[in-house]
């Protein structure tokens, strides 16, 4: 039986889809350089494994002489000017986060998108959301699937791990929860492979977000306290 008493969302393909700025950032920057570009399709495979991951595959393919450092800065740059240009909750993201208000659930963010840009992201996109964290990646924490800024938000609002529910678009989410000690959720409608997520054993998993929003008012403990009172 499932006591959700916390949730973590991971955010690119969770909550937000992000992958329209992400895609023109990098299109524009690889314009500008006489490069091919890329299918939105193809960014939302390779969205994952973070930004460094996907500059240094793209230089890779396309034979790119400038150090991948280099490039990964200036891409960094022009997306920064776009973190929201384009990018919009998930249909339904909205109606979650307002259940888990409504159920006095506390809710943070934990992403491998850099710091200032969780920051930027979550103030104008859920400019009336009270996130408990919104984690990034930064020098306070290792990325996921290392657990440490898991078990460091379980640890701040003085939950068990395993009474937070984890949710995530990708297995690196999956295995983040796992070895947090925490129940892992995989969603299917961002930028992990259903297959891939099904692999990495999460204990639920959910391919529509509504579905997500009744399991969550069906294994809160707060809403089960309401009921018997």
């Amino acid at each position: 039986m499932f006591d959700i008493q916390a949730v973590l969302f991971d955010l690119d393909g969770t909550l937000v889809d992000t992958v329209h700025d992400i895609a023109g950032s990098m299109n524009s920057l690889l314009r500008e350089m006489g490069e091919e570009r890329f299918d939105t399709d193809d960014y939302r495979r390779w969205i994952g494994g973070g930004s460094g991951a996907m500059v240094a595959r793209i230089s890779e393919m396309l034979g790119i002489e400038e150090p991948v450092e280099s490039f990964l800065e200036r891409y960094m740059q022009r997306y920064g000017q776009n973190l929201t240009t384009l990018s919009r909750p998930f249909a339904g993201a909205e109606d979650i986060l307002d259940t888990c208000r409504e159920l006095d659930l506390p809710i943070s963010v934990l992403s491998n998108k850099d710091q200032w840009m969780v920051d930027i992201i979550c103030r104008e996109l859920f400019p009336d959301v009270a996130f408990r964290h919104t984690i990034g990646l930064s020098s306070a924490f290792p990325k996921k699937p290392d657990p440490t800024s898991a078990r460091h938000i379980a640890r701040d609002l003085v939950v068990n791990p395993r009474h937070c529910l984890f949710v995530g678009d990708t297995p690196v989410d999956i295995r983040t929860a796992q070895a947090a000690g925490m129940t892992s959720a995989g969603v299917t409608w961002g930028y992990g492979h259903a297959l891939d997520i099904d692999e990495a054993g999460p204990d639920v998993c959910f391919r529509r977000m509504n579905i997500l929003d009744h399991f969550i008012r069906d294994h809160c403990s707060s809403a089960r306290r309401r009921i018997s009172a």
